[in-house]
């Protein structure tokens, strides 16, 4: 079940604009399928939609001659090289990509600061404090 819900339909949508990162781009053959479930699920946060194929082609064109190397291998990286004049869908993609949570990993409560913080306050404490005077 908890499998279930963590990799629905949405999720799965959404993590496919790691393929707008170039060094995934390079690697993806069939990305107007992906780009149609990009437009769909991000439709109401992208400036002009229906450019969304077109900017694509030409993001992919600006790194073909890169080496594999200096490709940017993260939504971070690709965002700070993509000009959001040039590229304003990709762009917004990018920082939606960027900002999405990509694992469901939780502190526990043994590594809590606060725990921390009350162990040394406990050890560190006065004769005075423990009086209560």
């Amino acid at each position: 079940m908890e499998l279930t819900n963590r990799f629905n339909e949405h999720a799965r949508k959404a993590t496919l604009g790691l393929c707008l990162v170039p060094s995934a781009l390079r690697k993806t053959h069939n990305w107007g399928h992906h780009v149609d479930s990009l437009v769909e699920l991000f439709n109401e946060y992208l400036p002009s939609p229906l450019s969304l194929p077109s900017d694509l082609h030409m993001w992919s064109i600006k790194f073909t001659n890169c080496d594999q190397s200096k490709l940017p291998s993260s939504p971070p990286q690709a965002l700070i090289q993509c000009d959001e004049e040039v590229f304003p869908n990709i762009f917004r993609l990018l920082k939606i990509v960027a900002t999405l949570p990509m694992t469901t990993c939780e502190a526990e409560r043994s590594f809590s600061a606060l725990r921390r913080l009350k162990m040394f306050l406990r050890t560190t404490a006065s004769e005075d404090c423990l009086n209560g005077s």
